[in-house]
């Protein structure tokens, strides 16, 4: 329930001024981090899949013959792979420690708003390196799994199966590049930097 008070007073733990919410400060509420920390969870499952994938056909391929391992194709390959590994690894970490670290500052009361701005804004840099190692270790992920296939299978089923995940990679590829927020509500006006306590109180009624 929204109680009406001067300037200074909260609503929801976020700040008011003259009896309205400043939408800059609404990023570090809880119910911002509650959205955040889930959010964080689904790219370290994600991670976490590519990186045991990755690790599974690293570790298949010690066993295959010397002649086959120690050939360009397959070096090629084993970098790709580990490449996946390192990328996805990296991603596992970060997204499993903001998971982490959100919800903790959500649990303890001594952390204050302040302190929530304070770390996501010093981690920025390294949750964004995060996301994009996400991205990168699905591509080295694709494009290995596309010549792992050609040196399991005969050279027609190879083709074949070779196609369609070169395909689905290109198309992963260009889904993630245009479901960007910044790509697809490019020209949207911004919404003001100040929102009523009345707007608040409509929208969760909703």
């Amino acid at each position: 329930m929204l109680h009406s008070s001067s300037s200074g007073s909260t609503i929801h733990g976020i700040p008011r001024i003259n009896g309205e919410i400043d939408i800059a400060t609404r990023e570090y509420s809880d119910e911002a981090l509650v959205h955040r920390a889930d959010s964080y969870a689904s790219f370290a499952a994600t991670a976490a899949l590519v990186f045991g994938f990755s690790m599974a056909v690293l570790w298949d391929g010690m066993g295959d013959s010397a002649a086959k391992v120690n050939s360009v194709g397959y070096s090629v390959m084993s970098a790709f792979m580990a490449c996946s590994v390192a990328t996805s690894g990296y991603s596992l970490t970060v997204h499993s420690i903001q998971h982490y670290v959100l919800l903790t500052l959500l649990a303890s009361p001594k952390y204050t708003l302040e302190h929530k701005r304070q770390w996501i804004k010093t981690t920025s840099s390294v949750r964004t390196v995060g996301r994009y190692c996400l991205w990168l270790s699905l591509g080295f992920f694709m494009v290995s799994t596309v010549m792992y296939v050609a040196s399991k299978l005969p050279r027609h089923d190879s083709l074949i199966c070779g196609t369609i995940l070169g395909l689905s990679t290109v198309a992963i590829f260009f889904t993630v590049i245009f479901m960007r927020p910044g790509v697809v509500l490019q020209g949207v006006d911004a919404t003001p930097s100040i929102l009523s306590a009345h707007e608040t109180t409509k929208k969760k009624s909703l």
